[in-house]
């Protein structure tokens, strides 16, 4: 998607600036922060929520990929935490709708960067040990949340190595 989201950024501009294009990676992580700050107020209180949310953002580390550097670590960052925070939800609560948004995500994670793929790996094989481990599912009920995680992430990333083949891109940090 970040390949995607900077080419309709320079046609927007009428043609490829690369200094421009820096202000969107900011935004990014932006978002990871704020993400970050709800997911702990759920567990926690405001202000330690608070508390934790501005170490993260002020981490020298973090702070320099935030920079208007053009890293896609930013958006790769927020799409891995996204996920494995609606995975999560989806142990606690069971709703579907949670496991179906943190497969996507995962899977939106590799349109990003390669790593993304094993994050993505990280996030499967979580999702098999848990299923292995619960008595609770019939076999029926496992098979069809499997099929839910690897279906969303299949139906993320075709279109992706699509795209590629069709133009011929060779390239390796877009898979």
């Amino acid at each position: 998607m970040l390949a995607s989201l900077e080419a309709w950024a320079f046609v927007c501009l009428g043609q490829a600036d690369e200094s421009a294009i820096k202000i969107i990676f900011p935004l990014f992580y932006f978002c990871l922060i704020l993400f970050f700050y709800a997911t702990v107020r759920r567990i926690s209180l405001n202000r330690i929520a608070l508390l934790f949310s501005v170490l993260l953002g002020t981490t020298p580390y973090f702070a320099s990929i935030a920079a208007p550097s053009g890293y896609a670590d930013v958006l790769l960052m927020l799409y891995v935490f996204c996920a494995v925070v609606f995975i999560k939800r989806w142990f606690e609560r069971g709703l579907e709708s949670d496991l179906l948004i943190g497969a996507i995500l995962a899977a939106l994670g590799i349109w990003v960067k390669r790593e993304g793929l094993i994050y993505w790996g990280f996030n499967g094989v979580a999702l098999v040990c848990w299923l292995g481990l619960t008595r609770v599912l019939s076999v029926r009920e496992r098979t069809r949340i499997l099929l839910i995680f690897l279906l969303s992430a299949a139906v993320s990333i075709v279109p992706w190595f699509a795209f590629l083949r069709s133009f011929q891109i060779q390239t390796t940090d877009l898979l």
